[in-house]
């Protein structure tokens, strides 16, 4: 039931964090990654953006049915936070790269 990207490793990375939840060992969210300036990034930075956000996702609905194993909701709130603001200036700024090629 977990919302898992199976197109990103997300099985494996999903065992992974099976393994250590049976293990009874913390996981720790994911974090953002490197982010470039939203000037910078491309279609590749955009999609691995996305990716992680995707993960976070998976990640926080399991810390909402497993709270002792996957403790840090908050941060994972903050990141999932800055990603999306870091992907909407992206996505602002493509479009208006677009509009003014086109205009």
């Amino acid at each position: 039931m977990c919302p898992v990207d199976d197109r990103d490793n997300g099985i494996r990375r999903l065992v992974g964090w099976a393994a250590d939840h049976a293990a009874g060992r913390r996981v720790l969210p994911p974090g953002t990654g490197p982010l470039p300036s939203a000037e910078r990034a491309g279609r590749e930075e955009l999609e691995r953006a996305e990716k992680r956000h995707k993960r976070l996702v998976a990640w926080r609905w399991l810390a909402l049915r497993f709270p002792s194993i996957y403790p840090d909701r908050e941060e994972a709130e903050d990141t999932t936070r800055k990603l999306n603001d870091w992907i909407e200036r992206v996505l602002r700024q493509q479009s208006r790269a677009r509009r003014s090629t086109h205009g």
